[in-house]
């Protein structure tokens, strides 16, 4: 078997690694790393890519040649390409694999397209084990994605107590038709033996000092942080959303226009590990 052969299949088999669970493959775009967003937030309403936008953004080695669609078209992708099970993963890969090298570059070509896919696919999968990705009804259109990774962890000096510095990301985006005010939050922080940690109580003012209002399309993200006495641990929470009157419902009497639609967004709970 030649070196490029050899080195072919490896690169085959290490793609297929990610790919072996029940668990499907959810290709997404990191919340925007930042410290600068730390206590801090930053509001836009910029329409998100589609599933298709980002895959090629990733996995550039997919993009069909001349009509920015995907390799392969809906037929390999199926209907939701941002969420493909493990099957159809690993039968892109494998027909990626198959097809005719005079089609797709010299071997050299081939195998840095290959290198870029795997190393992709691995930050696929921690990013992955990192986040966790919550919706409300569609009534209410809120999608919450909240990332956590471990910043550092050293000695507190005044006890010599060693703590884990934890940073999480949110990102919240109203894929609704009206718009939504956020007015409060709850963060529940817990250690590896389950005791909390850490509690922000459920109705705690806005985020980051701001109750932003999103009007439909718009998202606001912001970054925080949290330490704790454990290498692991958990956090999870809710924001407490509400839809703003309409200009006919200030009419109203005032029991009427008390009676707003609030409703609870929840996050996670996602697991904190280094």
């Amino acid at each position: 078997m030649g070196a490029a052969r050899a080195t072919t299949l490896a690169l085959y088999r290490a793609l297929l690694g990610p790919l072996r669970g029940k668990e499907p493959l959810r290709i997404r775009l990191p919340v925007k790393l930042s410290k600068a967003q730390w206590l801090s937030g930053s509001q836009s309403d910029k329409t998100p890519p589609s599933h298709a936008q980002v895959i090629r953004q990733l996995f550039p080695v997919v993009q069909a040649e001349g009509d920015g669609e995907l390799w392969g078209g809906p037929e390999m992708w199926g209907d939701d390409p941002g969420e493909l099970s493990p099957e159809r993963a690993r039968a892109i890969v494998g027909a990626k694999f198959r097809e005719p090298a005079a089609s797709s570059g010299s071997v050299a070509t081939r195998l840095n397209d290959a290198f870029a896919a795997l190393r992709a696919l691995n930050e696929q999968a921690a990013l992955g084990q990192r986040t966790a990705v919550t919706r409300t009804t569609p009534t209410e259109g809120i999608c919450v994605c909240v990332e956590a990774s471990c910043d550092s962890h050293g000695k507190k000096e005044t006890t010599g107590q060693t703590l884990w510095l934890y940073q999480y990301r949110i990102r919240i985006r109203n894929e609704g038709v009206s718009p939504v005010h956020l007015l409060g939050r709850e963060w529940i922080i817990q250690s590896a033996d389950g005791r909390v940690h850490a509690h922000v109580a459920k109705g705690s003012p806005g985020v980051v000092g701001e109750q932003p209002l999103l009007l439909p399309g718009q998202s606001f993200e912001y970054a925080s942080g949290t330490t704790l006495p454990t290498e692991t641990g958990s956090i999870q929470g809710s924001f407490q959303m509400v839809v703003p009157r309409s200009a006919e419902a200030r009419d109203k009497s005032a029991a009427e226009s008390a009676q707003l639609f609030a409703f609870d967004a929840s996050v996670g709970p996602l697991p904190l590990r280094e």
